[in-house]
């Protein structure tokens, strides 16, 4: 009998995967006794229940491996491994019953063609999700009593740091960072004093201050501070000594202000002043300024021209104006330096173009951008009116609460709410998954005509929901070869 093995844990922050590790062997060693031949092992990191955030990345290989008839059975250490849905489970049922692969957990192999066995499993899967339920109660309680109580909830805030008991290992107190907050402290002082944000960037990375926090993609970890995570900082309503829940100001905190509350609040209202020049609307003029960055540092290329050829004098002795063409350069990251590497811009232009075409051109081009069919619009905005509903409700509980004291009933409505929020948001992002511009290219009967048919604010739009192309520096002086700019450029893909 041909099985698979399945192993999942909800949490693995050290990345170690030994719970998992420890199904697989289990299961494996099951396997072995009764002489069924393993043909695939499959590892995940992911929660299976309603109120996961992250959804599993190879579940559906496996309900395709039972749908697409590859194996006999599927194992797993037991029943909450596999789901702590019930919708989920139903699925799996289904598709178990259809192709007569049975399912396999806690020693026991189970028919679910057999009455019994889809009784046992349906009420383990039911136990399974009411302990999802439970947990995820639990959790929201502990986390809306944490902030009414003006303590603390995730990751340390920079600026500050965390003092623990050596001993019982709890938490004692939070307090300013002696490296770090005067960092806080300074750039909300200069940009009240009229410092931009990118000048205060470029001022700390000069100074070679370390960022706030490490960056996950390699083209943006040697970018350092930028003006955006300068704003993002300073907008963060913890510094002034407030504690926030679902975005809304419940309680001070039992840590101290970097920011004093007022000047806090006159921050904001520099940082959202709409004069300050922040761009609306896309309106560049080159199809790749802005987009393509360099390989070395991160930064955004822009447009700068090149002479070409060397200068010429006429039969008087005076310089002949020189041709010129446009390049995409490298300008750097605030404080860190400037040019890296520069293209030709028509030749970059026309390359990414084309490679863009191309890629939705393919039949599988939806599948490549990882979305689903969002053309549903009335679903959309149904989707988008039934959160409205629900936000609006919520707010007249908390009127209510506030009015009358009564923290139980907000807690109560939240409870139930707040999961019927979450499930249809997670709908709504599905559908929104890929740029509408994008899809209209792809069910084009012609993708490169519609290319030629938009102007240049939607290819550009277009171009940033699929691509990010990475330019490298040339390779040597002198003559170079197509080959060798092609290497130049590297598309790395949505």
């Amino acid at each position: 009998m041909r099985v698979l093995i399945y192993g999942r844990v909800s949490r693995d922050p050290r990345q170690l995967g030994r719970s998992v590790n420890e199904q697989v062997v289990e299961c494996t060693e099951w396997a072995e006794r009764e002489g069924w031949e393993v043909v695939r092992v499959v590892r995940e990191t992911a929660s299976a229940s309603r109120y996961a955030r992250v959804e599993r990345r190879f579940w559906d290989q496996v309900v395709s491996s039972i749908t697409d008839g590859e194996i006999d059975a599927l194992l797993t250490w037991e029943s909450s491994r596999a789901t702590r849905d019930l919708e989920a489970y139903a699925a799996l049922r289904s598709a178990c019953v259809a192709t007569g692969v049975r399912w396999g957990y806690s020693g026991r192999l189970y028919d679910l063609t057999d009455r019994d066995s889809r009784f046992r499993t349906g009420l383990d899967a039911l136990l399974a999700e009411d302990e999802a339920a439970r947990t995820s109660e639990r959790i929201l309680r502990n986390v809306r009593h944490a902030a009414l109580a003006g303590r603390p909830h995730g990751k340390n805030l920079y600026g500050y740091r965390r003092i623990y008991d050596p001993e019982t290992r709890e938490l004692v107190r939070i307090e300013p960072d002696p490296m770090q907050a005067p960092i806080v402290q300074e750039a909300a002082r200069r940009v009240l004093n009229g410092d931009t944000c990118y000048a205060v960037a470029k001022s700390f990375n000069e100074r070679g201050v370390a960022p706030r926090r490490p960056a996950y993609k390699d083209h943006r970890r040697k970018l350092g501070w930028t003006p955006v995570a300068i704003k993002q900082m300073l907008t963060q309503p913890s510094y002034a000594g407030v504690r926030t829940h679902r975005g809304t100001i419940v309680a001070d905190a039992t840590w101290p202000a970097l920011i004093e509350r007022e000047r806090w609040e006159r921050l904001q209202a520099i940082l959202f002043d709409p004069s300050r020049g922040m761009l609306r609307n896309d309106t560049a003029v080159h199809l790749l300024s802005g987009i393509a960055v360099c390989a070395i540092c991160g930064g955004q290329m822009r447009v700068g021209l090149q002479n070409v050829g060397k200068t010429k004098l006429d039969a008087h002795g005076n310089r002949v104006p020189r041709e010129k063409y446009h390049t995409y350069i490298c300008i750097g990251t605030p404080g860190k330096g400037g040019f890296h590497t520069a293209i030709k811009s028509a030749f970059l232009d026309e390359l990414v173009t084309e490679a863009v075409i191309i890629r939705l051109e393919r039949p599988d081009a939806l599948q490549l951008l990882e979305s689903t069919d969002s053309t549903r619009d009335d679903e959309r905005a149904a989707l988008r009116q039934e959160i409205e509903r629900h936000q609006a409700w919520l707010e007249q509980v908390r009127e209510r609460a506030r009015r009358e004291r009564n923290l139980d009933l907000l807690f109560d409505q939240e409870r139930r709410t707040q999961p019927l929020i979450e499930a249809a948001q997670r709908r709504l992002d599905r559908l929104a998954a890929a740029d509408p511009a994008v899809l209209d290219m792809i069910r084009s009967p012609s993708p490169r005509q519609r290319w030629a048919d938009l102007d240049l604010a939607t290819r550009r739009r277009i171009i940033r929901a699929v691509v990010s192309p990475r330019i490298h520096p040339a390779e040597t002086r002198g003559q170079r070869t197509t080959e060798s700019i092609l290497r130049r450029v590297e598309p790395v893909w949505r």
